[in-house]
């Protein structure tokens, strides 16, 4: 079984090296390890993680995406241009093919959408009739803007909101690294669907509730000494981080649930797609 790799640079450097088959691991002339990458999916940099060039593409030819996270969040990504032949992304590309494969797409993202939605309104107690202005709303950020005049928030929520949604959209990315990918299906390319923005879309109006909620109290509880939207410890963007991270287990089912339906969807087209 594929593994994922994660090197802990924080304390002391790490060095990665190409040795025959396999990366090897090094901490100050000291080999920790030898990965072969055969057995390898992903793997997560934290640190000071150094890698020679050979490696990087070793990773690139074995489809190994490789994630570097700074404070807790993807700082970079290093994908292969292209998958296994018959991985989720060469699905994807076959489903692309199917004759009604926009419209089926479009149906499932408004219907996971609703789904959300349903989810959020009902956690903040509110009626399912708002849930057609919400959907009516377009976009993510439209939707959750049309969900803030719902609840009632207003003023720096806004800023709250924007910091919690730049999270979702990271954390998407990382959810999805290791699924053998295109590199375009992360947004590098206008003929494919973009798929951390699609799904971070579509689980997005779950910040309406209880992490909102959280970010807010965060937000008033104590002000930073420096600029509200600081990024450094004590900032509001780290207050919101924290409270990402707090409603982060709900959106993982919700997410999950959504990604599991979309490759269905995805498996469905391909199949119905003539050889």
């Amino acid at each position: 079984m594929n593994q994922c790799l994660y090197l802990d640079g924080r304390a002391r450097p790490l060095r990665v090296a190409l040795y025959g088959a396999a990366l090897e691991v090094v901490r100050e002339g000291e080999v920790l390890a030898l990965a072969p990458l055969g057995r390898l999916r992903r793997i997560s940099c934290l640190g000071r993680v150094d890698w020679a060039g050979d490696a990087l593409m070793a990773c690139a030819a074995g489809a190994v995406a490789v994630s570097f996270l700074r404070a807790g969040r993807a700082a970079a990504h290093f994908l292969p241009a292209r998958p296994p032949a018959r991985s989720f992304g060469a699905l994807i590309e076959d489903a692309g093919l199917h004759p009604a494969w926009n419209e089926r797409l479009e149906d499932w993202t408004d219907s996971e959408l609703r789904r959300s939605l349903m989810l959020a309104l009902r956690e903040t107690g509110q009626g399912s009739d708002s849930v057609a202005r919400l959907v009516a709303a377009g976009d993510s950020r439209q939707a959750l803007r049309a969900g803030l005049r719902i609840l009632g928030s207003r003023g720096p929520d806004r800023r709250i909101l924007r910091h919690l949604l730049e999270n979702l959209h990271a954390w998407a990315v990382e959810r999805l690294l290791g699924k053998s990918l295109f590199l375009g299906h992360f947004g590098f390319s206008s003929d494919k669907p973009n798929l951390p923005e699609r799904l971070a879309h579509v689980v997005s109006p779950l910040l309406l509730g209880e992490s909102l909620e959280q970010a807010r109290r965060e937000a008033h509880r104590r002000r930073p000494s420096g600029p509200v939207d600081g990024a450094g410890a004590g900032g509001l963007a780290h207050r919101c981080a924290l409270a990402f991270e707090h409603a982060e287990p709900a959106l993982a089912r919700r997410f999950d649930g959504a990604l599991r339906r979309f490759e269905r969807l995805v498996r469905d087209c391909a199949e119905e797609v003539e050889p």
